[in-house]
């Protein structure tokens, strides 16, 4: 109809008021409103979202804040305790160490002083040693001495053997047998003196060694020494020194004599040095001794 009014062509909603009626609007209005609320549910449900993941972030990181703190706090008991453990160990080893290190000094002190009683014991017996072996040096030195005085006496007691150079003197009658040719004990005697004289260390006549206890004499038709028979042709042997003893014996009174013996009766007189003699000793013997009493000093 042509004459009729656009408006009666679009239906109408009763309600109850005016909050009740939804007038139908143009199509470009229509869009922009379902634009606009989509827009807003969107926003609304990212709203959420975000209020929703920001409350859960909280409590997560309230939940992480308890977990650090928790683990913090042990990890700093857990250090407290380490801490106390290695103090308590430090100290009872600085304790340890200085015990070591006083019983270390007290032992040192200790070994200390035995290392100087050590050394003054040692210097004690050093001078012990010292004066026993001066005292040795003076024993040994008298012993020598004595020894060489022993040595000499025996050789002039003809207490034991000796040896050495000297001088071989043989000494027989004269051819003929006249009484004034025999050599008597008297000759012999001399003889002994003579070689006495020249400096002899020993003497032997036919093998006797002369001590100071021999005696040289006729015993019937006989010469006797040490109460031994001898026969000529008559032996003496004599130790001396080999440079001196055949010339100082030469120019002695007895040898003077036996030279003039040979000379006017034809007496047998023979000298001789030889490099090496060996006379045979003597024991002594003790004649008389009187046994002394025990006890008595």
């Amino acid at each position: 109809m042509a004459g009729t009014d656009p408006a009666r062509h679009h239906p109408t909603v009763a309600g109850g008021g005016a909050d009740d009626v939804t007038a139908l609007s143009p199509p470009g209005d229509l869009l922009a409103r379902v634009a606009a609320q989509s827009l807003d549910d969107d926003y609304a449900a990212v709203a959420a979202r975000r209020t929703a993941d920001a409350t859960a972030g909280q409590a997560g990181a309230a939940a992480a804040r308890r977990v650090t703190g928790l683990t913090f706090g042990g990890a700093v008991a857990v250090l407290a305790v380490l801490l106390t453990i290695s103090a308590l160990e430090t100290r009872d080893a600085a304790s340890q160490a200085e015990a070591d290190r006083l019983a270390l000094i007290d032992r040192i002190e200790a070994e200390q002083i035995d290392v100087a009683e050590l050394r003054d014991a040692a210097g004690a017996v050093q001078g012990s040693v010292d004066d026993l072996r001066n005292a040795a040096i003076e024993i040994v030195g008298e012993e020598a001495v004595l020894d060489d005085v022993l040595t000499r006496l025996e050789a002039a007691t003809g207490a034991v053997p000796v040896s050495g150079p000297g001088l071989r003197i043989i000494i027989d009658d004269a051819p003929g047998a006249r009484p004034e040719g025999l050599v008597r004990d008297t000759d012999l005697q001399l003889l002994a003196n003579g070689l006495w004289e020249a400096g002899a260390q020993a003497v032997a006549v036919g093998g006797q060694r002369l001590t100071t206890r021999s005696a040289i004499r006729t015993a019937g038709q006989a010469i006797t020494v040490n109460y031994r028979s001898l026969s000529p042709p008559y032996v003496v042997t004599a130790l001396g020194d080999p440079d001196t003893f055949a010339a100082e014996f030469l120019e002695t009174p007895a040898a003077q004599s036996f030279v003039d013996l040979q000379s006017n009766l034809g007496v047998r007189f023979e000298v001789a040095s030889v490099d090496s003699l060996t006379l045979a000793g003597r024991p002594l013997s003790i004649d008389q001794a009187d046994q002394i009493d025990e006890g008595l000093p």
